[in-house]
């Protein structure tokens, strides 16, 4: 047997590019999902990459947000929780805010590397360097992935809405619980609701996953 057959293998950083518009807009419905107790996992945002696809979730226990983006090199499989605090304090801008033309927007990104228990975000043009901590992998994320429903398969039917619609509605709903009321179909009021959506331009999948309570009479 050879003597370093038991080694762990030394981690290598996970490392790509996105650009800031597309990071900046999904980082910020990210940390509108996730619990306002600091110092538990369910305040962070997940970061799983596995080939092209890169993904982000985060819930509060009640809701649930995932978003998956398309990354233009494949990267291995990895995860890892980061604090939504740290997140929320990162400050991204476009690099023209600061005397470059529109034109450089199309080079405007942000480098994201990932470790075994932090990241760091980089903004090269601006010289701007994030470093972002993770949760330890000894408090598990919850596995989402088994609560979501194959939409495809179960008995659930596409409708289409305007998605505008919901940010209005959460001004009347109440002001304290922040819920609404939803009739659906007594055969099976408490199943969860899932509303997807395609950002075309900024190649994101979105999916909401939503766990209903029953009301008191």
């Amino acid at each position: 047997m050879a003597k370093n057959s038991t080694k762990k293998a030394k981690f290598k950083p996970v490392e790509f590019e996105i650009k800031k518009s597309r990071f900046k807009k999904i980082i910020e419905n990210q940390l509108k999902t996730i619990s306002q107790e600091p110092g538990t996992v369910l305040n962070g945002v997940q970061f799983k990459t596995d080939g092209n696809i890169l993904t982000l979730a985060s819930t509060d226990g009640n809701t649930l947000l995932k978003s998956e983006i398309v990354l233009e090199t494949p990267q291995p499989k990895h995860e890892i929780v980061l604090s939504g605090l740290y997140l929320s304090k990162t400050k991204i801008f476009n690099s023209y805010e600061n005397g470059r033309k529109s034109s450089f927007s199309l080079f405007d990104t942000l480098v994201i590397t990932l470790y075994e228990d932090h990241a760091t975000i980089e903004d090269k043009l601006n010289k701007i360097k994030y470093n972002i901590p993770g949760f330890s992998s000894d408090v598990p994320f919850p596995k989402y992935d088994n609560l979501i429903p194959d939409i495809t398969k179960e008995p659930y039917t596409r409708i289409g809405f305007n998605t505008k619609f919901l940010e209005r509605f959460s001004n009347i709903s109440n002001g304290r619980t922040k819920e609404g009321v939803l009739s659906v179909n007594k055969n099976n009021p408490l199943a969860c609701f899932v509303i997807t959506a395609e950002n075309q331009e900024d190649f994101v999948k979105s999916t909401a996953l939503i766990m209903p309570r029953e009301l008191r009479e």
